[in-house]
């Protein structure tokens, strides 16, 4: 399969978004098996539920920070 991309010269953000939405994706799959195995076994890593809520965000700004290299 190919995909052919364009872009204006006043779309860099949108197409920093095509280029690393895998990456996105990704990380919202780990962040996904991370609240699934929290929620159902606990998880060692996070005392608290804001222990997580800071490792989610964290994971969350990571992906945007791609979005505005």
């Amino acid at each position: 399969m190919k995909i052919h991309l364009e872009f204006n010269d006043d779309e860099p953000e949108l197409a920093m978004r095509a280029i690393h939405g895998s990456a996105a994706f990704s990380v919202l799959w780990d962040m996904n098996s991370t609240l699934r195995h929290f929620l159902k076994h606990g998880d060692e890593r996070f005392q608290t539920p804001q222990q997580l809520a800071a490792y989610l965000r964290g994971e969350i700004l990571d992906v945007l920070a791609k979005v505005e290299e």
